[in-house]
């Protein structure tokens, strides 16, 4: 039923539907898939051929990407990475519930299994088209493994080296792992869990080093900007909304609770595994490993995609909540919490504009993309959302936010706005004198990032075209030549997005 529910949101749901630019998956998704798409076209793992910049942060994604296209065209990339999602939310779900069966039952265990696999935000990552479920199912494996005791050393080398080449800042949870085996006042496993993770942490940078000519990917450079402070800021007031929205509190209180009982244990001289009656660590690793990612995520200020790096709280909370239950065998709080957390699924469902169901669907940007490469083929593009424009025109692109610009990536942010929207550099744009120029239309015909009418006029440039990022906007035209003088009522009807073309561009 859950795997349904997942094909649903990836066919016929949308990703902050409020605009049209994510209704086929997260625009981010394709940068991955653009990469993917030039290694087996045979240019490197590249984004413009001849340019080595490492835009994206999740390798084996980008490689898993690539193996689907020799298989798949490039138009059905994204639902094979869908299907593969699924799968792999299936394997989280048998993970899950195998650990949770073995700590507190078949009841408590049907029970959690069920709460995760029908939150209804792991169906939307499984519609984005990135690594998030991939990353889920190796901390939870991870996860599994710290609950045992005696940890598997050759399945832990596996799990963590696979997270380090899925993830650029995949060795955060093998620091934590070493944490949760140090806090359980077990050194020597500690050392031994973070030389499991050198050899692949290695290879990873002396790649990239060789390749790119860098030690980090292009992504740190751009999203780990401002000061420490800032960043903390700005992650507990997204923290807020993960809280209430996203249904994200119980958990993190679970966790909390948790944590307290672990923290008396430990004052009294006792053994926790003893009190609660389970075959846990002095600290159970759910605790130590949600609490670790979390304020790993606030100190990199949040993420402009929210719930993607905390995803895994999800079912390291209900580990937390069912062991609760379990060990008071409280079966039914534990219906009962069941009955309410899927009411709030179905609220979240009823209201929330990622579940706007409908069909036939329209993305903008995929046709704007297509539709770019048809009229201008060889041209250069430069554009603030990069991913499908690029993808399925095949232009070379300027990235004008920096993820994929050796340039502007490392600049000194240009704004404090969300993460990964910081830097830009319009003077750099113009002067690279691309032929089309693609981005969002700002008061007095400005152009998304920090393009001025007077500038980029003064370049050579004129808005040619109006594209509509309204989700009903394929009914109304989705690209329109530019009327004379773009007007209030076509912005109104959905006309956001702008496209300038250079003088003298055929």
């Amino acid at each position: 039923l859950a795997a349904l529910g997942s094909f649903a949101t990836v066919r016929l749901s949308a990703f902050e539907a409020t605009t049209a630019i994510h209704a086929e998956g997260l625009d981010d998704a394709y940068i991955s898939y653009r990469f993917a798409l030039n290694l087996v076209n045979g240019h490197g793992l590249v984004w413009n051929p001849g340019e080595r910049i490492e835009g994206f942060s999740n390798l084996l994604w980008v490689l898993a990407s690539a193996a689907l296209l020799e298989v798949v065209s490039p138009d059905r990339l994204h639902l094979a990475i869908c299907l593969l999602s699924t799968l792999l939310a299936i394997g989280t779900l048998l993970v899950f519930h195998g650990e949770m069966r073995r700590r507190s039952g078949d009841v408590y265990a049907l029970i959690a299994a069920a709460l995760w696999v029908f939150y209804p935000f792991l169906w939307i990552w499984i519609s984005s088209g990135l690594e998030v479920i991939a990353v889920v199912l190796l901390q939870l494996l991870i996860w599994r493994s710290l609950s045992q005791e005696e940890p598997r050393w050759t399945a832990l080398f596996a799990y963590f080296s696979l997270l380090i080449l899925l993830r650029a800042d995949g060795f955060v949870m093998v620091v934590l792992a070493a944490g949760h085996f140090l806090l359980d006042r077990q050194p020597r496993r500690a050392v031994r869990a973070l030389l499991l993770g050198v050899p692949a942490t290695l290879a990873l940078f002396l790649f990239r080093r060789l390749y790119y000519g860098d030690w980090w990917p292009s992504t740190y450079y751009v999203k780990v900007t401002r000061t420490l402070v800032e960043r903390v800021i700005s992650a507990l007031v997204q923290l807020g909304e993960l809280l209430t929205v996203f249904l994200l509190a119980p958990f993190v209180l679970a966790l909390l609770w948790q944590l307290w009982r672990s923290l008396v244990a430990l004052r009294r001289g006792g053994d926790s595994s003893a009190a609660t009656g389970a075959s846990l660590p002095t600290l159970p690793p759910e605790v130590t490993l949600g609490g670790g990612l979390l304020a790993y995520w606030l100190y990199i200020g949040g993420d402009v995609f929210k719930l993607r790096f905390l995803l895994v709280l999800i079912p390291f909370g209900l580990a937390a909540m069912f062991g609760i239950f379990a060990r008071n065998r409280a079966r039914r709080w534990a219906i009962g919490a069941a009955g309410i957390f899927l009411c709030a699924y179905a609220g979240q469902i009823a209201v929330l504009p990622d579940f706007r169901w409908q069909t036939p669907r329209y993305d903008a940007w995929i046709t704007l993309g297509r539709f770019l490469g048809q009229q201008y083929p060889g041209a250069w593009l430069a554009a603030e959302g990069i991913g499908k424009v690029a993808y399925f025109s095949g232009l070379p692109t300027i990235d004008m936010l920096g993820l994929c610009d050796a340039h502007i990536s490392k600049l000194p942010p240009a704004r404090h706005d969300r993460p990964g929207h910081e830097k830009s550099d319009g003077a750099y744009v113009l002067a690279r004198r691309p032929d089309l120029i693609v981005g969002h239309l700002k008061p007095f015909l400005g152009v998304s990032p920090d393009l001025s009418y007077p500038d980029y006029s003064a370049a050579g440039y004129r808005i040619a075209y109006l594209v509509n990022i309204d989700p009903a906007g394929e009914e109304r035209g989705p690209i329109i030549r530019t009327p004379p003088g773009p007007n209030k009522e076509l912005f109104v009807a959905g006309y956001r997005f702008v496209v300038l073309l250079r003088e003298g561009t055929p």
